[in-house]
């Protein structure tokens, strides 16, 4: 037979597991919501980035049909870029695509017939996120 004494501590420990699995159940819910989160952020920055590269490439590539057109048009200093007329031109400034990304094609000589190209896309995000990709290449006046 159980003595009165048994029953006594048996309950209390029954009170105590339900209160430390509902405790540790809590704090696993919260850190499997902490880690989607994290995970949707690293995505929408992961988004931004390979788009900021794509727009840096894009810029490389409008320099490399200005060039094909006329090499003397491209001359030293920072500028933006427009499509007018089925083709590209250089513009004073940068150019802002979706009022996030800002990108600046900036033209140096390195000698005779050569240029360094460099395309610089930034971006600032609604959330406060920032950053920036810079691409370079070289281009000669081949024709």
């Amino acid at each position: 037979m159980l003595s009165s004494s048994n029953k006594n501590t048996k309950t209390g420990f029954t009170i105590l597991e339900p209160l430390l699995s509902l405790a540790l159940f809590g704090v696993i819910v919260v850190l499997i919501i902490e880690a989607l989160l994290y995970g949707q952020n690293n995505e929408i920055v992961t988004v931004i980035e390979s788009k900021s590269l794509y727009l840096g490439e894009e810029g490389l590539e409008a320099i490399r049909e200005i060039r094909d057109q006329d090499f003397a048009t491209i001359n030293d200093g920072s500028y933006g870029l427009s499509m007018a007329t089925g083709s590209w031109s250089l513009t004073p400034g940068s150019d802002i695509i979706e009022n996030i990304y800002t990108r600046t094609i900036t033209i140096q000589t390195v000698d005779v017939g050569k240029k360094e190209i460099t395309a610089n896309v930034s971006w600032t995000d609604g959330e406060g996120r920032s950053g920036s990709v810079s691409l370079d290449t070289y281009l000669t006046n081949w024709k």
